[in-house]
């Protein structure tokens, strides 16, 4: 099973042929069932909606109309309004999401740019995110071209597929994080919406020397979760959430132990996000299996935090955490997301 998994779901798999198996109206694509797996294996809610997909899908729900319908998010009569009435493109599966039958009857024909804010603006902020990772929802997507939403549509799709495959790869049961978690336990888990698990900072086992982008990619997993809900970052990890220690990224150091690992970190910190983010982040240290571990509990910011880049061109980037995995949003996601997130 390893072995076919590694040859088979590559990352072409996840980014270009999961995505084009989901450009079809076929009710019946294994793509399309693929994705409601993973909604019912993420323990995604129903768009708009307190109740969970898994829930409206138990056959043994019974009520006189379907109480989970499948809503077209771009309505067949608004896309009629803009001289689209091919049926193969109306009923992409790209352009459907599952809601409670309620909400599909009144929302009815409303143009999309009309009805989801209004419809969003029952849930906090942090599910709002959530809904938007589960349900496949590029940020502005209500006011975009009909073409292009339903291709940034399928490739969220895919990252959704992927999650509920790592979810079932990785053995984790999902549970929420919080200080009284041991860094043992949380060896158990998995990485998540919470936590990541990273090897190394500095050191790249494979050229056996010092890689500064390994260094961004710690720093980029720090602002996404300060961009999100905050979260734990284990270092001296490798995937499979077993301890291989931090020899030699303290030999990167000077000091050459702990200490001058944590003012690494610090100042690698304060270089690209800030010395106030130093504030919303706990750096420890604990010995699992006799190898030493480095922890990054990350509180969420109160406002967006940028990644200053190295070198190069000064304009600064933006990462949040969605699902397991850390994005980089555009301009545009990163102004419509830093609305809904935190407010005007």
């Amino acid at each position: 099973m390893d072995r076919i998994v590694s040859t088979t779901l590559t990352n072409d798999f996840w980014t270009i042929q999961l995505p084009n198996a989901l450009g079809t109206s076929s009710a019946r694509s294994p793509a399309l069932f693929g994705y409601f797996a993973a909604l019912n294996l993420l323990d995604a809610k129903v768009l708009f909606s307190k109740l969970r997909v898994a829930e409206l899908m138990d056959p043994h729900v019974k009520t006189k109309r379907a109480s989970l319908e499948r809503h077209h998010l771009f309505p067949r009569a608004y896309l009629a309004t803009l001289g689209i009435t091919d049926r193969k493109d109306i009923n992409q599966i790209a352009n459907y999401a599952f809601v409670e039958w309620p909400d599909n009857l009144a929302i009815s024909d409303t143009a999309p740019s009309e009805y989801f804010a209004e419809y969003m603006a029952r849930h906090t902020k942090a599910e709002q995110q959530n809904m938007r990772f589960w349900h496949a929802l590029p940020q502005g997507w209500e006011s975009m071209p009909f073409a292009q939403f339903l291709e940034e549509r399928r490739k969220r799709m895919a990252e959704v597929v992927r999650a509920g495959f790592d979810k079932l790869w990785s053995h984790a049961e999902p549970i929420e994080l919080d200080a009284e978690h041991s860094t043992a336990e949380l060896l158990k888990l998995g990485e998540g919406a919470h936590l990541e698990l990273k090897s190394s900072a500095r050191y790249n086992l494979h050229t056996q020397a010092r890689d500064e982008r390994l260094e961004q990619v710690i720093v980029k997993t720090v602002a996404g979760f300060l961009n999100a809900d905050g979260g734990t970052l284990l270092i001296g990890v490798n995937d499979d959430g077993e301890p291989v220690g931090l020899a030699n990224d303290y030999a990167l150091t000077k000091k050459g132990n702990r200490d001058g690992f944590e003012l690494f970190l610090s100042d690698l910190f304060e270089t690209h996000l800030g010395k106030p983010v130093l504030g919303l982040l706990a750096i420890s240290f604990d010995v699992v299996e006799g190898h030493d571990v480095c922890r990054i509990d990350v509180r969420p910011s109160s406002r967006p935090i940028f990644v200053k880049p190295p070198k190069g061109p000064k304009t600064a980037d933006f990462y949040v955490r969605f699902g397991n995995s850390t994005r980089q949003l555009t301009a545009d996601e990163v102004l419509e997301y830093e609305k809904e997130h935190w407010g005007d």
